[in-house]
């Protein structure tokens, strides 16, 4: 299913979730082996020139989640201001 992505894993999903309450233990791997045949040509890869940025951001991401935790972490204005010099000439 082309364009539907995100719609065919919530139901896949929500029938994994539905199996498991039902105690019928069945893998995700093989639910999903029942609906999706990837097609490597198709899949995206990495762009290396965005790497550092990546990184950032998902260290920016857990800087957030700490402080909603109230818990110790990096400071995310410091980290913003690095993502932000990353992109300026």
């Amino acid at each position: 299913v082309e364009g539907e992505g995100a719609a065919l894993g919530a139901a896949i999903h929500a029938a994994w979730v539905w199996f498991m309450e039902s105690d019928h233990k069945v893998s995700l791997e093989h639910l999903v082996s029942q609906f999706v045949c990837p097609e490597e040509a198709l899949r995206k890869k990495p762009c290396r020139e965005n790497l550092k940025t990546c990184r950032l951001q998902k260290r920016l991401f857990h800087s957030l989640t700490q402080r909603l935790l109230n818990k110790e972490g990096e400071n995310p204005f410091t980290l913003q201001n690095k993502i932000k010099s990353h992109y300026e000439l």
